[in-house]
């Protein structure tokens, strides 16, 4: 699949001078912004997503794939526009100086994750975490890759969206990530707090994939607090 080329969109130089920071995809302020090779600007986790439906549709290895604002072809693996990212810092316009009433008593910082897979032992590391938190929300952006054997992490996204309640003397996560290409899991803990730095224990996740396949295995999660936003990478 090709398209024809189309006039390049804003640059990163040109986005980053501007005030106009939201994603084509979910029309939001961007969250770890990746700039397309014909210059389109969108959340890393939305282009993912756009991918990773490409992908599943056409399972062709050396598929073009087009830029869904302009169909010109691009690349599909990107890291985050850092002078985007320091722009929206700036201007106080990362995602979560804007989420309304979220920014306050909260933590926004990067960690680790991982996951165990209980029927074959597979361990998957996460190459970035992008956590926000605030006692009862909790939000997060995980990038897979590390030591994965399993092609359903390699190079996707994930995003997560959980509330944290108080239940049996502690304060219980549930939530659910939602991958990029497609499938997605059931995140369960309990959350652990100390001196600013933040863990799960007793983590566990359902993974619910293609044709109702599933699986199960432990979770884990670290994070520290008072880290700068724009490590990301």
């Amino acid at each position: 699949m090709t398209t024809a080329p189309l006039p390049p969109g804003p640059s990163g130089v040109a986005l980053a001078a501007s005030n106009d920071f939201s994603c084509p995809i979910c029309a939001e302020v961007l969250r770890d912004p990746v700039t397309t090779d014909c210059g389109h600007t969108f959340c890393r986790h939305c282009i993912c997503t756009v991918f990773g439906q490409v992908w599943t549709s056409f399972s062709v290895p050396d598929l073009c794939i087009p830029c869904p604002f302009c169909r010109a072809d691009v690349r599909t693996h990107y890291n985050v526009n850092s002078r985007i990212l320091g722009a929206m810092r700036e201007r106080d316009q990362l995602w979560w100086q804007c989420a309304s009433g979220l920014e306050k008593n909260s933590t926004h910082c990067v960690g680790r994750a991982a996951t165990v897979n209980h029927s074959d032992g597979n361990r998957t590391e996460s190459e970035a975490f992008n956590v926000f938190y605030n006692g009862r929300h909790f939000e997060c952006d995980v990038i897979w890759g590390v030591g994965t054997g399993h092609s359903t992490y390699k190079e996707t996204t994930c995003r997560v969206f959980a509330e944290v309640t108080l239940r049996d003397g502690g304060e219980k996560l549930e939530g659910k990530a939602q991958y990029s290409n497609g499938p997605w899991e059931e995140w369960t803990g309990n959350v652990v707090t100390d001196n600013g730095s933040f863990s799960l224990d007793c983590g566990e996740y359902v993974w619910h994939g293609w044709n109702n396949r599933r699986t199960t295995g432990t979770l884990e999660l670290t994070w520290i607090g008072s880290i700068d936003d724009s490590v990301t990478v």
